[in-house]
């Protein structure tokens, strides 16, 4: 069907409808914003000029990418989240505005830092990944998201810390994976 109404509509954007693929392989018909330059809707994000090079289906997975990869870490399906990362990976972070930690190179060096944390902790985690939008830099697929970082211990639920992931994205063997994470944490925990 065509849904209609979903977006603000401002006279400087044109609308067109685009096909979006739903859950059950059936297509949908949206209107979405064109950008008033070139037209393009989705595929521009006017980042000066520069139009993106993924279409709606890819931002989705890449979208499924940050979720399962969150997921992964706080159920300790080491699998799971080792297959978002590509083979050469790499990962670094700051805690608020102190030294930078990594990088951690390659695909095995993140897991060993990632289960190492994980074996040290006694609480139960949930990383919450919002805000995710997508950025072209030099050709690359930059995919910048906010994490809200809580943690449950006897009954009580705290928010532990609050960050900015920013991923470099890469298709590798056909599946989108991060090839480059930074985090940049808000506090220490």
């Amino acid at each position: 069907g065509i849904i209609t109404g979903l977006f603000e509509r401002k006279s400087e954007y044109r609308t067109r409808p685009v096909i979006i693929p739903v859950l059950n392989d059936k297509k949908s018909t949206i209107d979405i914003f064109s950008c008033p330059s070139c037209f393009r809707g989705t595929e521009c994000f006017m980042y000066g000029g520069r139009g993106m090079s993924i279409n709606i289906e890819e931002k989705l997975e890449i979208h499924e990418l940050l979720s399962r990869a969150a997921y992964a870490y706080d159920e300790r399906e080491i699998g799971m989240l080792e297959a978002c990362f590509a083979e050469q990976a790499s990962f670094s972070m700051r805690i608020a505005g102190g030294d930078l930690i990594g990088p951690f190179e390659s695909k095995s060096g993140i897991m060993d830092l990632m289960t190492g944390s994980m074996a040290e902790q006694t609480d139960v985690r949930r990383h919450v990944i919002s805000n995710i939008f997508f950025e072209v830099a030099d050709d690359k697929t930059v995919v910048i998201s906010n994490l809200t970082l809580m943690t449950t211990e006897n009954d009580d639920i705290q928010l532990l810390s609050s960050g900015v992931y920013r991923d470099q994205v890469i298709k590798e063997n056909g599946q989108w994976c991060i090839a480059s994470r930074y985090l940049e944490l808000d506090k220490p925990y």
